[in-house]
């Protein structure tokens, strides 16, 4: 399954991922090819991943053009890639456009990218890299201005509720269990896991 896949990699290094990777290759059936491809970006070593992404990109690689996209989907997916899966964008982002043939597939990432995103240092970094190569975003540009809007605006909104929300689902969810206090002390797992569930954390506690 996926879960076994995810944590066989999360916990093992190169030579689970190689496996993994092989089976890809060899692979005839779309939905475990889909599967695996999911799984390999768990991978939590640096030079996996980007070898994975440098893959992704790649004429004749093994990796249909039309799957790429879940290539960085499936890293960034996890908390430990979404860096990696950022700083790669910026570095090669020349080069993801040519593969894809158009901005279009920038602006998808990207805004994929956002809605991982969970630390203001983050976000700027992403205001940055617009701001410096918008003459070059093309149609990617406001894509990429309305995922960085999005971002800034739930980050303000979890500064201002999150105290607030984490004693809710305190008391509310499950009253046995803590939840970390968000805030400078917050893990960057428990502030990713709150923006990913904002919407619905927001209709629930609204409705509470």
């Amino acid at each position: 399954t996926s879960v076994t896949y995810c944590t066989s990699l999360r916990h093992g290094g190169e030579t689970e991922w190689e496996y993994l990777w092989q089976k890809y290759l060899t692979s005839t059936v779309s939905t475990e090819q889909v599967l695996l491809l999911s799984a390999l970006g768990c991978t939590t070593q640096e030079t996996l991943i980007n070898r994975y992404l440098t893959l992704s990109i790649t004429e004749d690689s093994g990796i249909r053009k039309q799957d790429a996209a879940s290539v960085f989907s499936a890293v960034y997916s996890n908390v430990g890639g979404i860096d990696l899966a950022f700083n790669f964008l910026t570095e090669n982002y020349e080069s993801i456009s040519q593969f894809y043939g158009g901005m279009n597939s920038i602006g998808n990432i990207i805004t994929g990218i956002a809605t991982r995103l969970s630390t203001q240092e983050q976000a700027d970094r992403l205001g940055q890299f617009i701001e410096s190569h918008q003459d070059n975003l093309g149609s990617a540009l406001l894509a990429s201005q309305r995922a960085l809007e999005t971002v800034q605006e739930n980050l303000n909104w979890l500064d201002t509720n999150g105290e607030k929300i984490l004693s809710w689902l305190n008391d509310t969810v499950n009253p046995t269990t803590t939840v970390a206090p968000s805030g400078n002390g917050a893990s960057r797992h428990v502030q990713t896991t709150l923006l990913l569930l904002l919407p619905s954390i927001v209709v629930w506690w609204r409705l509470a």
